[in-house]
């Protein structure tokens, strides 16, 4: 026998929305994830392409496993309806929960770490000041013989045509 019975059917479609409803479990964990790190681009797609490789290989693995290996069209629509289920119904609770947990949580830890910003305000106002300070220590550049050495060089370069000239005569004359 080839084809389903109407309770071969029905047993499908209902795991079909109870898969659909697991894979909004899993699209809210994301969320949750990304509602703890923050909404930067990159984190949003390299959630959705984990998200969405999840749902294919899972999917293909429930139409293996549960119709053996057939894709009917109704079981992507009761897959479709238990992911929107949850996520309008259930979803809708848990992310307004998390949402609470999440920014409770975060307001202790600021008022868990205050003290150490009071201690490390006045601490890093201190190193920016020896930092200045090492560096007025520091040697005046134009003073140091290799710099006054290049300098030095340089100038006669640009200084003088006339004297250079006349001093490298006076060697010529003397190497000769």
């Amino acid at each position: 026998m080839f084809g389903f019975g109407i309770a071969e059917q029905t047993r499908t479609f209902i795991l079909s929305f109870g898969f659909g409803f697991l894979l909004g479990i899993v699209y809210d964990a994301l969320r949750v994830i990304r509602m703890i790190l923050g909404d930067s681009d990159k984190l949003i797609a390299v959630q959705d392409i984990i998200f969405s490789l999840i749902t294919f290989f899972s999917v293909f693995n429930f139409f293996l496993v549960v119709n053996k290996g057939e894709f009917r069209g109704f079981l992507f629509l009761a897959m479709t309806l238990g992911f929107l289920l949850y996520r309008y119904s259930f979803g809708a609770f848990v992310l307004f929960l998390f949402e609470k947990v999440i920014a409770v949580f975060k307001r202790l830890l600021k008022t868990l770490l205050f003290p150490i910003r009071i201690i490390t305000k006045p601490l890093k106002k201190f190193l920016i000041k020896i930092k200045k300070n090492l560096n007025l220590l520091l040697k005046n550049t134009k003073n140091v013989l290799y710099n006054k050495l290049r300098f030095g060089s340089l100038q006669k370069k640009i200084g003088n045509n006339e004297n250079d000239r006349n001093e490298n005569k006076e060697k010529n004359q003397m190497e000769l």
